[in-house]
């Protein structure tokens, strides 16, 4: 009897020493400014979270937090039906504390964590931190390292929530109706624009994470899945999870998302993918909306795009430069202007859908007639002939030499296309779509109908990347 206890009493000990010494398999901070329209759809996040720990009875796998930053006052809690004792304790702390319906909310921006304690679920009585929206870029960082230093884990997610307008940063001289980069803030007037995005994450890389990316970087936003912000993260993080097209208000699924990680164990991989099947599920299933887009991308897979991307325009300008000047520049122009025409577009028009059109662009080119039908042709309508005309049987041989040279550009401008659309493919790992935007495929290109916005040329990818000049080229021919 006396060994039977001594050995349960030790399998009692061995077990408590792992459960408080144990590294959690993820730490999940959602970094979330809702000082603007979006509070109370935070508050719905914040309640799934709450869920998510409650049902599975355990909060040891992951640490779930959350940095947010909440109007000054004048908005009020919506009612929630208190089916447990466990939701009186949260209402408490969120409308009691916080007090979202009187100013003392503006006492600053708030850091939670909800855990389970073997009993119930339950939010930490909240740090109060500095208002947040005043230095974007230091509070990022400084999120970021008391969720690492303070609850560490095998895995970390980052997701920034709120407001977003892609890869386009506002104008000051508009604040209110401009399009928006990220973390919208209405109070302070500030968000974060993508310069600022790449200073805080090189500096988490660096301090934070000591030299390691963040396995996966979310942005529960509006337009951010697309090339250029795929290629300024791609050092910082090893997946990347967003929206092509707008983010429906009510985000992610994170109650489906954080049981199922706080019930087994899930590779980054696992998370991203399930990140994203579950959003379809929720919108297109659960609410039949359609209007959605969601993809996960392997950021290591974005450097062979961007290169297949410079040989594209390479290969564009060098079909248009040839020989048969005048006659190939409107053949390559009326198959860009067309496949941007008839590209899959979303809420924004400037933004659309890089691999339909790599696949338009391609099935344009082999559509329009061969560059030139006879001779006659060669130096265009409008051009001027020699005044010593060369015999006829010569300018038939070099017409056909260069006519053969044009449709050789031709050939492997497709091939480099095709390359494209099946790089594009390895890459985006995961990829869901209501019918809305039938044809998107995960990685949304800059590529606007009127004018470039003056923030484009700033970001690292315009400045590193040809497709700013394609874009001066065409746009004003669209």
């Amino acid at each position: 009897m006396k060994k039977s206890f001594l050995v349960s009493f030790f399998v009692t000990l061995i077990f408590s020493f792992r459960f408080i010494f144990a590294i959690a398999d993820w730490t999940v901070l959602v970094y979330a400014n809702a000082d603007n329209d979006l509070p109370e759809f935070l508050e719905d996040d914040l309640v799934e979270m709450f869920d998510a720990v409650d049902f599975a009875g355990d909060s040891s796998r992951v640490n779930i937090l959350v940095q947010g930053d909440w109007p000054p006052f004048g908005w009020h809690t919506a009612d929630w039906y208190p089916y447990s004792s466990d939701y009186y304790v949260f209402n408490f702390w969120l409308s009691g504390w916080i007090g979202w319906s009187h100013p003392s909310s503006d006492l600053g921006s708030f850091q939670y964590r909800i855990y389970h304690d073997g009993f119930g679920a339950y939010i930490d009585y909240p740090n109060i931190i500095s208002k947040m929206g005043h230095n974007v870029v230091e509070e990022l960082v400084d999120g970021m390292q008391w969720a690492v230093s303070n609850y560490p884990a095998q895995h970390y997610m980052l997701v920034l929530w709120g407001h977003s307008r892609g890869i386009q940063d506002p104008s000051h001289s508009d604040w209110v109706r401009s399009p928006r980069s990220i973390l919208f803030d209405d109070t302070q007037e500030t968000y974060m624009n993508n310069q600022q995005m790449i200073q805080a994450l090189s500096r988490i890389k660096t301090t934070v994470m000591e030299g390691r990316k963040i396995d996966i970087l979310g942005m529960d936003a509006c337009f951010p899945s697309g090339i250029e912000m795929a290629y300024q993260i791609r050092d910082y993080a090893d997946f990347f999870v967003s929206n092509e097209a707008s983010g429906p208000a009510y985000g992610w699924d994170y109650y489906e998302v954080l049981y199922a990680m706080l019930e087994n164990y899930m590779s980054p991989v696992q998370v991203a993918n399930y990140i994203v099947s579950t959003f379809q599920e929720f919108y297109r299933d659960y609410l039949g909306y359609e209007f959605y887009t969601h993809a996960a991308t392997d950021l290591s897979k974005i450097d062979p795009i961007i290169q297949n991307l410079n040989e594209v325009v390479s290969y564009i300008d060098e079909f248009r430069n040839l020989n048969l000047i005048e006659i190939n520049d409107f053949r390559i122009t009326s198959a860009v202007t067309l496949s941007r025409f008839y590209a899959q577009e979303f809420q924004l028009v400037y933004f659309i859908d890089l691999y339909t059109f790599y696949s338009d662009l391609s099935e344009n080119l082999a559509n329009y007639p061969k560059t030139a039908q006879n001779p006659s042709d060669e130096l265009g309508p409008h051009s001027r002939r020699p005044i010593w005309p060369e015999p006829d049987r010569i300018r038939r041989r070099k017409f056909a030499r260069r006519v053969t040279e044009g449709e050789e550009k031709v050939a492997i401008l497709r091939k480099a296309l095709t390359e494209g659309m099946t790089l594009i493919e390895d890459a985006v790992i995961a990829n869901v779509h209501g019918t809305e935007f039938p044809r998107a495929k995960g990685l949304s290109g800059y590529f606007p109908k009127d004018e470039i916005h003056f923030s484009y040329p700033l970001t690292e990818f315009a400045q590193n990347c040809s497709w700013y000049d394609f874009l001066q080229y065409y746009v004003p021919k669209v």
